[in-house]
């Protein structure tokens, strides 16, 4: 048993170097763990069943042991490598943020207030730090030619999966693309178009000044008024009608749905590999589903009343 036991961690130490150190995982999460999960059950459900000594001498615990050291070899090498031999690890930072993006998730959790904590690790390391296993935080002006400029080799990282499998025009990853959609946005920013927007953005603006003149003297939180507006005017203009909070006063669905999803977003978005747990089992992904649901009523709405206006 003991050398199987060895070819067993030893297959997870190749798995890692051949397979899982090579692209992007993270969206293939749920598929992972269902997999090892049915190979870790399966064999003990055959046992009970009565068929698994039909087909090795094994009992289903000790192939579930052999598969067990087949993960433990599987996390070692990716400890190890990212501890030593990743191509970042040779920037500093702090030693645990190398092996998981738990660290950075940890920073992020004691106040939600993550620039911060980062801004003390750039005191203590320099303009470039290490926060996770693939992820450097960069403060040298340098670096933004090479980072942002239009002869930039760099793409986006894995983050801009966070929406998939919708991908909006700030998401798209691929350069083409990006620029064959900015082409049709392109068309709603021109300036005829926004010529057209004026009156339409300038009803809302006369609704905030009427709130703000409503209680004169009266203390009023105008980064939540200033949302209000935002919102109201974004509503307008991709829906085709206002949400009203400039009139009600209130959170419309959109913005308490989006400030609860940013709240979960910005504490686990260095846990990439989450999201598409979140949005696959059921009863988690409850709100997320009603929330596109919502969405997609709004859009065909409007793509109703383009249509009658068109016609």
């Amino acid at each position: 048993m003991e050398p199987l036991r060895i070819v067993a961690g030893v297959s997870g130490v190749c798995a890692h170097l051949l397979l899982f150190r090579v692209g992007e995982w993270d969206l293939y999460a749920p598929t992972i763990v269902l997999a090892y999960g049915s190979a870790l059950i399966m064999p003990i459900w055959l046992e009970y069943a009565g068929l698994l000594n039909q087909l090795t001498a094994l009992s289903g615990t000790s192939i579930a042991q052999l598969l067990g050291f087949h993960i433990l070899g599987v996390y070692a090498s990716m400890l190890f490598y990212r501890a030593f031999w990743h191509r970042l690890s040779h920037f500093p930072g702090p030693f645990w943020a190398r092996l998981s993006n738990i660290y950075v998730t940890t920073l992020s959790a004691k106040n939600f207030r993550l620039f911060e904590e980062v801004e003390k690790l750039h005191k203590q390391y320099g303009d470039y730090v290490r926060l996770g296993p693939t992820e450097l935080s960069i403060t040298d002006p340098l670096a933004i030619k090479s980072l942002y400029s239009s002869q930039a080799k760099v793409t986006k990282g894995p983050w801009y999966t966070v929406l998939e499998p919708r991908v909006s025009l700030q998401m798209v990853r691929d350069k083409k693309e990006h620029a064959r959609r900015r082409k049709v946005w392109d068309q709603g920013f021109s300036s005829r178009a926004l010529r057209d927007y004026e009156p339409r953005v300038s009803r809302y603006t006369d609704q905030l000044i009427a709130a703000i003149g409503r209680n004169p003297g009266a203390p009023m939180n105008v980064a939540t008024w200033f949302n209000y507006y935002s919102f109201d005017v974004m509503g307008d203009l991709a829906f085709g009608a206002s949400f009203n909070m400039l009139i009600d006063g209130k959170d419309a669905y959109i913005l308490k749905k989006l400030h609860g999803d940013m709240k979960s977003i910005g504490l686990f978005s260095h846990l990439t590999w989450l999201f598409p747990f979140f949005k696959r089992i059921p009863l988690v992904n409850a709100d997320y589903l009603n929330f596109w649901k919502w969405v997609g009523e709004r859009v065909s709405e409007r793509r109703q009343v383009s249509c009658i206006i068109l016609f």
